[in-house]
């Protein structure tokens, strides 16, 4: 199972890249496994922290989505991964 992973402003700035692919298996994985995986791959816990934290927006297929650990991706799915807005 094959996932793209993209990365918006400062979670790019912080991960030094803007997508990546994730081979995650045969079998369908959680939301949660795939946070866990980015960041096992950057050998730093920074997405996860940010996800924990609730401190960033996630879409999947260009949709946004309430964060849940259990949400299940599939093959192909695109996973968008950015920091709350910010500003005044």
């Amino acid at each position: 199972m094959r996932i793209y992973v993209k990365f918006y402003a400062k979670i790019r700035d912080e991960v030094g890249i803007d997508h990546m692919f994730l081979d995650m298996g045969n079998n369908p994985s959680r939301l949660i496994e795939v946070i866990r995986e980015i960041d096992k791959r950057m050998n730093k816990k920074i997405i996860e922290e940010y996800y924990v934290r609730r401190r960033l927006l996630i879409s999947i297929n260009d949709t946004l989505i309430d964060i849940d650990d259990n949400i299940l991706l599939r093959d192909g799915d695109k996973v968008d991964i950015m920091p709350l807005p910010s500003g005044g």
